[in-house]
């Protein structure tokens, strides 16, 4: 596929399913080494995916529910059962079996997750500017574009192409800013900002804020906008710049080293000590 500067309306599948541009979540990697970078496998759906999937789903297309999730509700057969665990049970299992029949490759919720996120969404509709900023615009568009000479794709949860802004929809345990700010370094959110805000402009979006949308989902399932700013928006754009030149590299020679491509010196050889705090 050649590199495509324009908001493109495909399906989630059709996006993952195109392997000629790098996403993020491959690029990340490249922070680990170019080999972890060769043996990307995507994440398997997990829980926690799910119910940011669905959280999604109900503020974005509410009537793409239906066709695209299916709710596991066990609350009768698990009553029927009884005892401590009745999820344990052969009689559980064989209902489960037939149960899943009903979900027909449709991405599936639990009972239990499913109310969790209904209580994360009546915190959504009391805030007010983030129901303004999602009112109009373009929700989950794919771009393919070309920076440093790489070809990658991007897929922002929302683009409102007249107010320039992009908003991130994020579903955390985390609790607060502080905590938020961890997530955001430890899963790398900031190189999947700057490739989202980067795609847009080349799309000819004139960018002018990135917000993430968090949803926390403990109680009381606060929900509030961040807005990313300039210092960490530089930051990553030279973070791209260094990972793009990296993989650049690594195309050209077909070369792709482990963590030796760290050392110093010519051999691969790296030095390594005790971390600072175990020696202070």
């Amino acid at each position: 596929m050649e590199s495509i500067i324009e908001l493109v309306s495909i399906t989630n599948s059709e996006y993952h399913a195109e392997k000629d541009h790098v996403s993020a979540s491959r690029l990340k990697t490249l922070k680990k080494s170019p080999l972890h970078f060769i043996n990307y496998k995507a994440m398997e759906p997990r829980a926690e995916f799910t119910i940011g999937n669905v959280f999604e789903c109900l503020i974005l297309e509410e009537d793409k529910f239906t066709e695209q999730f299916y709710i596991l509700d066990d609350r009768i057969v698990c009553k029927e059962i009884g005892g401590k665990n009745p999820r344990l049970t052969n009689k559980y299992r064989d209902w489960k079996s037939q149960a899943l029949k009903f979900a027909k490759g449709r991405e599936i919720i639990s009972h239990e997750d499913y109310e969790l996120v209904r209580n994360m969404l009546d915190q959504f509709d009391t805030n007010r500017e983030a129901n303004r900023l999602l009112s109009a615009g373009t929700v989950q568009p794919s771009i393919f574009f070309e920076y440093n000479g790489v070809k990658l794709k991007t897929r922002p949860d929302f683009v409102n192409q007249a107010g320039g802004v992009i908003v991130d929809i994020k579903t955390t345990s985390a609790e607060g800013p502080e905590g938020f700010q961890k997530q955001m370094a430890n899963l790398n959110y900031h190189l999947q900002a700057v490739m989202q805000i980067e795609g847009a402009k080349q799309a000819g979006i004139d960018v002018q804020h990135y917000f993430y949308l968090v949803a926390e989902k403990n109680a009381p399932y606060c929900v509030n906008l961040y807005r990313l700013n300039e210092e960490t928006i530089n930051f990553a754009y030279a973070e791209l710049d260094e990972l793009t030149t990296l993989l650049k590299e690594c195309q050209q020679t077909n070369q792709w080293p482990g963590y030796e491509h760290r050392a110093d010196n010519n051999h691969g050889i790296l030095n390594i000590g005790l971390p600072g705090w175990a020696i202070k």
